[in-house]
């Protein structure tokens, strides 16, 4: 018999305890015995093939089934039972007696970790839940920051225009309008009627019949004519 040690990666499910899968399987790395290791192992065979003590039935017993079966040992068809269970019965004491199991004379717990244990069976593990990330593509992130800042300096300059100073504004409306044109007030029907002054329609027939022409007539018989803002005052 050869023991060697191998490492893999298992994936367990907790509900019904059963193996998923198994991974990143090393390679075997022998195991030398030592005489003390020997010896434990031979205690512990006894220990599980002797059935005196565990007050167990002769035909119930794991012996029981090589005593009945010897002529089966030479038969190629039916040895695979029988080897099978021959390597089960050597590698139980391995697999019951080893640090991690409860065969450890030390006392190990299903729910506390044995700080004596060697470092192989410590594993460090992180159960995290997936993260759902937003990414932007760069062309479009580029083009929309470019059209918003275009509409925001819009609204800015806007905004700007509106609090521009008061003074500001009527020295410039001052600067544009001609020294004989008439102060605007802020009556539009007084204004027409009292501040415009007609220019090119000097017949008084022409201006009677503006006030009963429709809107067709008023564009053709207002050709040519300009209306101004007069210097008359209410």
């Amino acid at each position: 018999m050869t023991l060697f040690t191998r490492q893999v990666t298992v994936l367990a499910a907790r509900s019904n305890l059963t193996t998923m899968s198994l991974s990143s399987l090393s390679p075997p790395n022998p195991i030398t015995l030592s005489a003390a290791d020997i010896s434990a192992y031979r205690s512990a065979i006894s220990w599980l093939l002797d059935y005196s003590p565990a007050s167990i039935p002769p035909p119930s017993s794991i012996i029981e089934l090589f005593w009945s079966n010897q002529a089966s040992l030479s038969d190629r068809f039916t040895d695979g039972i029988l080897i099978n269970a021959f390597r089960s019965v050597l590698t139980f004491p391995i697999w019951l007696f080893n640090a991690n199991n409860y065969g450890n004379t030390q006392g190990l717990s299903a729910r506390i970790l044995n700080p004596n244990l060697p470092r192989e069976f410590y594993t460090q593990a992180a159960v995290v839940s997936p993260l759902v990330k937003l990414r932007f593509d760069p062309v479009l992130l580029v083009v929309f920051m470019c059209l918003e800042g275009v509409v925001l300096a819009v609204l800015w300059i806007a905004l700007a225009t509106l609090f521009l100073p008061s003074v500001l504004l009527r020295s410039n409306d001052q600067a544009e309008r001609p020294a004989a044109e008439a102060t605007v007030s802020s009556f539009p029907v007084a204004d027409f009627l009292f501040k415009t002054e007609i220019v090119g329609m000097q017949d008084e027939r022409q201006r009677s019949a503006l006030r009963e022409a429709g809107p067709m007539q008023v564009l053709r018989r207002a050709g040519g004519v300009r209306v101004g803002v007069g210097n008359a005052g209410l």
